[in-house]
């Protein structure tokens, strides 16, 4: 049988012995589209997203590993905040996930959910996450299975109430175990779907 996602992520919502935060992400080069308003969009995601990773590097120190993928653009405009390539690969990048008890998501273009949420669900994290504008199947809730941010003042308190209580990550991870083992596995996903089409 093939391995989903899940299968590669999956982690028991167990803590680490520190906890710590984590939040990887890249720019969109607004160089690369012509309409003025997808250059607006592009440039505000990069905008909000260093603006987040700099509040967090300044708030948290050592406790946070975070900072800009490197490519052409980002050399030009993030260089303070760049991370080394090796971090962001494949490999490194799942075991950052199991290392970090808090991980941070934002918005991708056209206000998507990006696959890191998928990948944080799936490996039992505490997530905080910019709004989501789509709504996920099955029992996931705001609150209970992630917390919600619209500016970096959110972001920084919403971290803030994890460090201070271990209690609420650890039950977020096991809400997010439980949701990804009860609905978004290989063969549940395939269970769902022919259960929705059969109750239909």
């Amino acid at each position: 049988a093939s391995r989903g996602l899940g299968d590669v992520y999956k982690r028991q919502p167990v803590m680490n012995t520190e906890t710590k935060i984590l939040f990887l992400c890249g720019l969109w080069n607004p160089d690369q589209v012509s309409s003025n308003g997808l250059k607006d969009q592009r440039n505000q995601i990069n905008s909000d997203r260093m603006t987040f990773v700099r509040a967090c590097k300044a708030e948290f120190g050592d406790q946070f590993t975070g900072g800009i993928q490197i490519d052409d653009y980002s050399k030009r405009v993030a260089k303070d905040i760049l991370v080394p390539s090796k971090i962001t690969k494949k490999q490194n990048f799942l075991n950052a996930i199991k290392e970090h008890d808090i991980c941070i998501a934002t918005t991708g273009l056209h206000n998507s959910t990006g696959w890191k949420f998928a990948e944080y669900t799936a490996a039992s994290r505490a997530i905080i996450s910019e709004p989501l504008h789509y709504g996920l199947p099955g029992d996931f809730k705001k609150n209970k299975n992630y917390l919600s941010f619209g500016n970096t003042e959110e972001l920084i308190a919403n971290i803030y109430s994890l460090l201070n209580d271990k209690v609420k990550i650890q039950d977020m991870m096991i809400e997010n175990y439980r949701y990804y083992t009860n609905y978004v596995n290989s063969e549940k996903m395939i269970l769902n779907t022919l259960l929705k089409v059969h109750n239909s």
